[in-house]
């Protein structure tokens, strides 16, 4: 397939970006986002709670849960039949959190259980899965370091329901995305660094 197709729209009133995304069979789960964003005069952005689900079978849009609280840039991932969301931050750049969520898939509405924080609070950081593991790299919102991304690599156990720090990044990373064994890497700091590590 080598051409674009149009598919439904989002709900107009759900309509957002920088969510959390999770697949699970025919269906692609969003959560949490970024509805406005003013990044010029008096910076204003709104983080929006919504959760919605797109069947890529039927063309359907379903609303789902709400988070606890509203999440932008923030992680997401499908293991067992349990959508995860992590991190993320809520109005503004440097507000960023510890939280992870988890709601069953096969019990949507008994919404969203608290599991154990993050060890580093951050949001647009890379999310991955091997096996039962969240894995989590870079990030930005860092007010220790002037360049606001951070290095750190953590690994969630989603059956132990514990984190582990990982090693960090030798060049701290943000926008960055995981696809089968490869970490690629979007926006940095350092223009002369390029490409998939």
């Amino acid at each position: 397939m080598d051409e674009w197709t149009t598919l439904p729209s989002m709900p107009e009133d759900q309509g957002r970006g920088a969510s959390a995304v999770g697949v699970h069979r025919p269906i692609v789960y969003l959560a949490g986002g970024l509805r406005l964003s003013y990044l010029t005069g008096d910076v204003f952005q709104e983080s929006v709670d919504t959760v919605t689900a797109y069947n890529t079978r039927t063309g359907e849009w379903v609303q789902l849960p709400p988070l606890p609280d509203p999440r932008d840039h923030v992680g997401g991932a499908v293991i067992n039949s349990t959508l995860f969301v992590v991190g993320g931050r809520d109005h503004g750049y440097e507000n960023t959190k510890h939280t992870t969520w988890a709601m069953n898939l096969h019990t949507t509405e008994s919404g969203w259980v608290t599991k154990s924080e993050m060890p580093m609070a951050r949001a647009g950081f890379a999310t991955g899965v091997i096996g039962r593991h969240i894995v989590t790299f870079g990030g930005e919102g860092n007010p220790a370091d002037p360049s606001g991304v951070f290095p750190q690599s953590e690994a969630y156990d989603t059956e132990s329901d514990r984190w582990v720090e990982l090693g960090t990044m030798l060049i701290p990373r943000h926008g960055c995305f995981c696809w089968r064994r490869y970490l690629h890497r979007r926006r940095w700091n350092d223009s002369r660094r390029r490409g998939t590590f």
